[in-house]
């Protein structure tokens, strides 16, 4: 065990694909796969750091803009809420970037990559967004 680094994930590989998985409240779940987190990036995710800027009457967030490297022409935009002790998992797109940004609570990202023509193919990156992290997640297709 590596103390607060050791993370439970489900595990399930895909190949040629990019997947995406959201763990959450595994511990009912019963899975026993574990994962030490790293800090390897896999080619083309970005993340950005999103500023809060508060005063006394709330605050403002800028999530996303045309210019930056996160920036991806508009597909589709979803909005989704997940109930406590869910997992939703195995999401990925073929031609479409997928651009996420977490609203509200926390949620664990983790990213597989396992496009063959990718420098980091099988690479595993996690990702905490949310609340306590506000971060914008840019994923490429695979």
């Amino acid at each position: 065990m590596e103390g607060d680094k050791e993370k439970q994930v489900s595990k399930k590989v895909i190949s040629n694909k990019l997947i995406t998985y959201l763990p959450a409240a595994r511990e009912r779940r019963g899975l026993a796969f574990s994962l030490i987190t790293n800090n390897s990036m896999i080619e083309g995710v970005k993340i950005k750091p999103v500023k809060k800027y508060c005063d006394d009457r709330g605050f403002f967030a800028e999530i996303i803009k045309e210019g930056e490297d996160s920036f991806h022409p508009v597909k589709q935009t979803s909005y989704t809420e997940t109930h406590p002790g869910v997992i939703k998992a195995f999401h990925w797109h073929k031609r479409q970037w997928d651009v996420w940004f977490v609203v509200g609570g926390m949620a664990q990202v983790v990213l597989y990559d396992t496009r063959e023509d990718s420098v980091t193919k099988g690479e595993i990156q996690v990702i905490y967004a949310g609340a306590d992290n506000p971060v914008l997640i840019s994923i490429p297709p695979f």
